[in-house]
């Protein structure tokens, strides 16, 4: 070579002449592929999923936010179908090479971003989707049958890291399916293969979530998709491991650096509360703070945000100062003056709510026709009055006056609003309470969530996780609270009643406990005749039958215009006509059967109920005690509701309920749950899988005890440690519970397998490779071993591919990647080390092409022997030096071993001025020419 090759690129500095030559992409990019830059959705783009309504999709710029709200529904593509928001995009029914860049990772238990391939003619679709399962971040693969809304599993495995929640990939080859995850976008993890035959028609990144278990909600989440798109085919044609985002990913172009607009902020004020609400164009994080009453936080972004500030002064004006952060890290901080409401002309009567100012209703599913606002005035002088206003409409009329029936004392109310006047999302109740004193305004804010699908007849609560009594079911009479693991009446009083589950349920069983507290005084009074307690079977809620036109209503009996208020009533009961005794009333309050029994103060007693076809069943007996064998039974008279809900009742008692179990009833048996594998041997790291019939729900338990509703819900795969017996049971609507079945697994542990460490040699050396591997020895495979190339430059020859101790030699000089695969039979494991192979030498080039090479540099060709046009003016190394350049002085260019043929000047259509006198490469595998004048071409 004529120069070194710092002469070069110390000449590029004052180059007068620059051209580019234009270089073909290594692959072709998705047709519509979406960075998601703008501030508005693209036309080839529907907002999908989201069933359940309650989702978001927002666009705040560089990234598309999709969100998801706590709920005791999965918001999940599942057999119910794709509740999940989703980008839905329309394609061809052809191969695909697919990935969603996510910028966000779950971190709370089923927290779910990923991929839904569907076929919208059918219903079908593929969902793959990385989440996290508490514990490991997991990557799930399953076909969902919309015709018989079946799940099948066909990955569910622990990716290597939390990151690999962020690159998630899908290729499809014919009917081939593979899955794959990166925390780079360059380094694939394969997840596996599997066969599924689908006419596809759309492909959608989605966010989601999904219930971890009973009596338990899926957590909220926002989800930021950067990118959705095709890979390019990068460094080896047909090996997808290989493949890299393109260029066009752009991945953080366009990101939102606009801070949320604080003034999008409302304020609702009361006398004695100001209520702070976002409900703006992206997910934030809210921190509200008043001088003088602290600050609240909430820390998980998103698009509706709430908190409330009570104990304020009435007429009094504070400085509230809002601070918001959205997703990209921009913040916003405004100060607000707000005054409160005027707390009346005078010191009214105060009032005393029973269950807060932030209760919610229908979280569980529509469990009576109302929903009830309980409480008492207090401090009132002379006669009182009540008012009401929902939402800001019409004032009406509460009572405040003992009515020996709902209303226990003077100053009680309950006040009853139809489900079908409420808002869906917080409801405000404005009560305006006068006395001879003067009056006092308190504003009570709840939240109504009216569900669009009726829940499964299956509820299982534990009181000591439940955290409030409205999070699980809601109170129609009295004061309740969570007391020692139970449900404990407060208020002692008339039917005091907590509902749960739907009134469109039919067929069902319940169970519980109560424990004897004691009796109220006044229990053998007017309209009550005696203490009881039990449960309320297919309830419907109160009418207007008994006491017409009384404020609650307090019927329970037919009316021929709405469902029967009740089925039946199944419960124990002491009344002043007649001794002790469990029984059966019907839907109009007649006793149908009847067996006498005495309940002991401070004993706990079991109590199971049914309700199915036009059969009515209870049975009562004390904890400790055999079940007995008889139920008290009652037949279905001919109007009697076919539908309802379920009512705890302590009628004029102190009782405290113990957890509760609502299960499916029905003519026919659920089928009994199959494992996938039925036994035996499961390797370290893979799962089982529990399926079911159609619209079945499985749960099981890992420690060999019989399987509740109150266990782990078999949802996703099921990791298994050595030695695990796994019970489970399916439940189905309108059947009896499956039998139990059981499985007992023996774990096949992973190979352990070392490469070695990295090492140096010079060209022309061998390496020595001291890998070492060992296995446990379950499963029945031997354990076999083989070293393979990974990356490098040249070809590799291994003295002995199966010995974990051999050697190796290399074609030419540059870095290599080898591996080391220990495989038990069943389980492959990897581990991988770098060989660096230094070239010591060099070549030289005469004016008629021909290459002369020295030292350790393999002669790779030339071009001496054919018809030079111009003669040889000089040459230049690819970086690794596995390759090289000659070239005339024209500028034609000749390329040899790994050195890419990037075009030249004859092939520009360019002739020199000057003669080529030199050449450089550049470090991204193309070369610089330099003419006689300076003058660089590139």
């Amino acid at each position: 070579m004529k120069r070194l090759i710092r002469t070069i690129l110390a000449t590029l500095m004052i180059a007068t002449t620059l051209q580019a030559i234009s270089i073909p992409p290594a692959g072709a990019a998705f047709t519509d592929e979406e960075s998601f830059t703008a501030t508005t959705l693209g036309g080839q783009w529907t907002e999908a999923g989201n069933g359940l309504g309650g989702g978001f999709f927002q666009y705040p710029g560089g990234r598309a936010a999709l969100s998801v709200p706590e709920s005791i529904v999965s918001y999940q593509p599942w057999t119910s179908g794709n509740r999940a928001p989703s980008l839905r995009q329309a394609t061809t029914n052809t191969d695909f090479d697919v990935v969603s860049v996510f910028a966000t990772t779950p971190s709370e238990r089923f927290q779910i971003q990923g991929i839904v391939v569907a076929d919208e003619g059918s219903g079908d679709f593929i969902r793959f989707d990385v989440h996290f399962d508490g514990t490991n971040m997991r990557a799930l693969a399953a076909f969902l049958d919309d015709s018989n809304s079946t799940a099948t599993e066909h990955i569910s495995v622990a990716t290597p890291s939390a990151g690999h929640a962020s690159y998630i990939r899908v290729r499809r080859v014919g009917n081939n399916y593979t899955f794959y995850t990166s925390d780079n976008g360059t380094t694939w993890t394969s997840h596996g293969t599997f066969t599924r035959a689908m006419a596809v028609t759309s492909l959608a990144p989605f966010v989601g979530n999904a219930v971890p278990g009973p009596g338990q909600s899926a957590p909220a989440y926002s989800g930021l998709i950067d990118y959705f798109g095709a890979l390019d085919e990068n460094a080896t044609p047909g090996v997808p491991l290989d493949d890299i985002l393109p260029a066009s990913a752009a991945l953080g172009t366009g990101d939102d650096a606009t801070s949320p607009n604080p003034d999008l902020v409302d304020f609702t004020e009361g006398t004695d509360r100001i209520t702070t609400r976002w409900n703006g164009p992206e997910p934030v994080t809210m921190n509200v703070s008043i001088t003088g009453q602290g600050s609240q936080s909430l820390n998980n972004p998103f698009p509706d945000q709430t908190l409330i500030f009570t104990s304020l002064n009435p007429l009094t004006s504070y400085t509230v100062t809002l601070t918001l952060t959205d997703m990209a890290g921009n913040s916003s901080q405004k100060a607000y003056s707000v005054t409160t409401l005027a707390g009346g002309t005078g010191d009214g009567p105060e009032f005393e709510l029973w269950h807060g100012d932030n209760a919610s209703f229908g979280d569980s599913g529509t469990s009576q026709r109302w929903v009830n606002i309980t409480g008492r005035l207090t401090s009132i002088t002379g006669p009182a009055t009540l008012t009401y206003q929902l939402n800001g409409g019409a004032t009406r009329n509460a009572t405040v006056v003992a009515d020996t029936r709902r209303l226990e004392n003077g100053g009680d109310f309950n006040i009853d609003l139809l489900r079908s006047t409420l808002i869906n999302g917080i409801n405000t109740v404005t009560l305006t309470a006068t006395d001879n004193l003067g009056s006092r305004i308190r504003t009570v804010t709840f939240t109504y969530t009216g569900l669009t699908d009726a829940p499964s007849t299956l509820l299982a609560i534990d009181w000591s996780n439940a955290g409030s009594v409205d999070s699980v079911a809601d109170v129609s009479d009295g004061a309740w609270t969570i007391d020692g693991g139970g449900l404990r009446t407060l208020d002692l009083g008339y039917d005091r009643l907590v509902t749960f589950g739907d009134t469109s349920w039919t067929n069902f069983q319940v169970r519980t406990t109560f424990t004897h507290n004691g009796i109220n005084t006044n229990a053998n009074g007017p309209s009550s005749n005696g203490p009881g307690v039990g449960v309320f079977l297919r309830w419907n809620g109160h009418n207007d039958t008994v006491a017409t036109g009384s404020q609650p209503q307090q019927g329970f009996v037919p009316d021929a215009v709405n469902a029967d208020p009740i089925g039946a009533i199944a419960w124990w009961r002491d009344s002043t006509i007649a001794p002790p005794q469990v029984e059966i009333t019907d839907n109009s309050a007649v006793i149908q059967d009847t067996d006498a029994f005495t309940l002991t103060e401070g004993e706990t007693y079991n109590l199971k109920a049914q309700a199915e076809g036009g059969r009515y069943r209870v049975k009562i007996w004390k904890v400790g005690d055999a079940e007995p064998g008889t139920w008290v039974t009652q037949g279905n008279s001919g109007d009697a509701p076919t539908t309802g809900a379920v009512a705890l009742v302590a009628h004029e008692m102190d009782i405290t309920f113990g957890d509760v179990t609502i299960t499916p009833r029905g003519a026919s048996t659920a089928a009994t749950p199959t494992f996938t594998p039925n036994t035996g041997v499961v390797n370290e790291g893979d799962t089982i899988s529990i399926g079911g019939e159609a619209g079945g729900r499985v749960f099981y338990t890992t420690d060999g005890s019989t399987p509740k509703p109150s266990d782990e819900e078999a949802t996703f795969g099921i990791p298994v440690a050595g030695g695990d017996t796994i019970r489970a049971i399916q439940y189905v609507d309108e059947k009896d519970p499956s039998a139990v079945a059981t499985a007992t697994f023996t774990i096949n542990g992973a190979p352990s397998v070392e490469a070695g460490a990295d090492a140096s040699i010079e060209s022309g050396e061998a390496a020595t490779l001291d890998g070492s591997a060992s296995d446990d020895g379950v499963g029945g495979g031997s354990l076999t071993v083989s070293w393979r190339k990974v990356s490098g430059p040249g070809t590799v020859t291994f003295a002995d591919g199966s010995s974990t101790e051999t050697s190796a030699t290399f074609s030419l000089a540059g870095v290599y990647v080898l591996a080391l695969d220990a495989n038990d039979g069943s389980i492959l494991r990897t581990d991988t080390l770098t060989i660096t192979v230094d070239a010591n030498g060099y070549w030289l080039v005469d004016a008629a092409g021909n290459l002369y090479n020295f030292g350790g540099k393999q002669d790779l060709g030339d071009v001496a022997g054919g018809t030079l046009t111009n003669p040889i003016s000089t040459m230049a190394s690819t970086p690794n030096g596995a390759g090289y350049w000659i070239t005339d002085v024209k500028g034609k260019v000749d390329a040899f071993g790994t050195a890419t043929d990037n075009g030249d000047l004859p092939g520009l259509d360019v002739d020199p001025a000057f003669p080529i006198v030199n050449m450089a490469a550049n470090p991204n595998g193309g070369y610089y020419l330099l003419g006689g004048d300076g003058g660089v071409f590139s």
